[in-house]
């Protein structure tokens, strides 16, 4: 990671990142909706919660929920403080979702895109992304985590981007635009978290033994 230039940014701009969990896509082939999915004693939608509450530098999340709504708010009660919003585009993919949160962050926030189906992630690796978007460099408005030359999730961006999410088809069509790669800022990491979501019954078991293993470590 690069370090010339960088000065930490002011207090209050460290207290402006907003992380938006995107739930509202389908079940697919499993057998319960994304942010239900068990882990231990906890569901997909709990970790995601509870690693941003947890993690230094981040604000109560917004949660966008789409399909199973319903169900999933039967089922889990949202602590406080964290907002929660339903989409009702949500068919039409996982930006229209993004969208959807953004219309709740502060313009002047930065804002961390977090998919539900990564539940592997935890508060050390957001906060080193939070860290190093307080030291950023100009001009780096975008910080993803890294491993073996991949780019990760999930995905912090300054407030001066969000438009460009807005106007955007898809979110990567952004994040690895060809004429502005300068704006990238990548956080080693050593942790395949960064990779590893779940949207069929075997890569969700997947997802369950490496958790037990991290456990068991």
């Amino acid at each position: 990671m690069k370090s010339h230039g960088r000065k930490p940014a002011q207090p209050e701009e460290q207290e402006k990142i907003v992380p938006i969990i995107l739930a509202a896509g389908p079940r697919g082939s499993l057998r319960f909706p994304k942010a239900l999915a068990p882990f231990g004693r906890d569901t997909a939608l709990e970790r995601a919660v509870r690693c941003c509450s947890e993690a230094r530098g981040l604000g109560p999340p917004v949660v966008v929920l789409g399909s199973d709504a319903e169900r999933i708010l039967t089922a889990w009660k949202p602590p406080k403080g964290t907002i929660v919003i339903q989409n009702p585009e949500w068919r039409e993919g996982q930006i229209s979702s993004l969208r959807a949160g953004l219309r709740r962050v502060p313009r002047n926030a930065a804002f961390l895109i977090y998919p539900v189906d990564y539940p592997l992630l935890f508060p050390g690796l957001l906060a080193r992304l939070w860290w190093a978007y307080t030291h950023r460099a100009p001009g780096e408005g975008i910080v993803v985590p890294a491993m073996n030359g991949r780019d990760g999730h999930p995905i912090l961006v300054a407030p001066e981007l969000r438009q460009e999410f807005v106007r955007a088809e898809k979110a990567r069509d952004v994040v690895h635009r060809e004429d502005r790669p300068e704006r990238i800022l990548r956080v080693r990491v050593r942790d395949s978290a960064i990779f590893r979501d779940f949207d069929s019954p075997s890569t969700y078991r997947l997802c369950l033994r490496i958790l037990a293993g991290h456990h068991r470590a």
